[in-house]
C-alpha cells in the first residue's frame, strides 16, 4: 500500500524503502562507497519516511548529504545504491526534482567558480626595492 512520504525523499518504489534502523546501516556503507551514492543521505534515498532533516530533494540536504544524483548518469546511480543496499530488487529514484546536472544543485551558471580579483601590479610593496 503506498504510504506518504513526509521527508525529503527521491521517491523509491515501495519494495526498497527501508525501516529507519536500517537506513542507518546503509548510511554507514554510503559513507565508504566507491560508487556515484558515496555521500548520498540514505534517508533520503531509501527511508520509509525520507529524510527527518531536509524535506527537500535536488539539493544538499540540511543533513550534510546529497539529496541529489547525477543527471546523466541515472542508471550507473540506481545500481550503485541498490548494490551498496544490498536490495534484491532494481531501486529506481522517482522524484525528477532528485536529479540535477551540477553537484551543487545550484543553476549550472551559480555553479562555475568566481574569479577572484588579482592583486594589481602597483600593489606590491615598497619595501622590496
Amino acid at each position: 500500500m503506498f504510504k506518504k512520504i513526509t521527508g525529503g525523499s527521491a521517491w523509491p518504489q515501495t519494495q526498497c524503502r527501508l525501516s529507519a534502523a536500517r537506513v542507518k546501516i546503509v548510511q554507514a556503507k554510503m559513507n565508504v562507497s566507491r560508487g556515484l551514492d558515496k555521500g548520498c543521505c540514505a534517508a533520503c534515498l531509501l527511508g520509509e519516511d525520507g529524510c527527518d532533516v531536509d524535506n527537500r530533494a535536488g539539493v544538499m540536504g540540511k543533513c550534510g548529504w546529497a539529496h541529489q544524483g547525477p543527471k546523466g548518469q541515472e542508471a550507473q546511480f540506481c545500481v550503485d545504491v541498490a548494490a551498496t543496499a544490498g536490495l534484491k530488487v532494481p531501486y529506481v529514484a522517482r522524484n525528477f526534482k532528485f536529479w540535477q546536472k551540477t553537484p551543487s544543485g545550484h543553476a549550472a551558471s551559480e555553479a562555475k567558480r568566481k574569479r577572484s580579483p588579482s592583486p594589481a601590479a602597483d600593489d606590491e610593496d615598497e619595501e622590496e626595492k
